[in-house]
């Protein structure tokens, strides 16, 4: 016993669910928001919800050192599919993001040592800059903007609601 009543006697549980129930409440109100200006938008998302979707992180990152986090992305991942095909964006929104947290986690135990943490420092612009410029980053956002918007993150701001014209 224990599971889900001893998460919430920790803090990282009550600001987990805290968190979760605020995000979800802004992610089906914002609809029914009154539209707020191009600057008020900026605001809101670089001060709230950027920071309040990326503090999930912080909030599992005693996880990072868990056995079982690549099966674990996986299977969000797959959730993440299944919730886009059901279009339930916000289940699937966030499944993205936790699968692709996990995998980090568990991706990075390969990068302890300094020499190949460098390396690879040394190497990502490079690569970023070929595949934005003459790689598949550039014809995926040219050519296949779905492939884009399926595998990323939506911050939904104020800017989800049509404005008057």
């Amino acid at each position: 016993m224990g599971g889900a009543a001893s998460l919430l006697k920790t803090p990282r549980g009550v600001a987990f669910v805290a968190l979760a129930a605020g995000l979800t409440a802004w992610y089906y109100a914002v609809d029914s928001v009154p539209a707020l200006s191009d600057w008020w938008d900026v605001v809101l998302l670089s001060c709230v919800l950027i920071p309040a979707v990326f503090a999930f992180d912080l909030i599992v990152l005693p996880l990072s050192k868990a056995k079982g986090l690549f099966p674990l992305s996986v299977a969000l991942g797959v959730l993440a599919v299944l919730a886009t095909l059901a279009h339930l964006e916000v289940l699937a929104n966030f499944s993205k993001l936790a699968a692709v947290t996990f995998f980090a986690f568990w991706f990075l135990r390969f990068f302890e040592e300094l020499v190949l943490l460098v390396i690879v420092a040394l190497i990502i612009p490079w690569v970023d800059a070929y595949s934005v410029f003459r790689g598949p980053t550039g014809h995926i956002v040219s050519k296949h903007p779905h492939v884009f918007t399926n595998l990323s993150f939506a911050f939904r701001g104020n800017d989800a609601v049509p404005r008057p014209s």
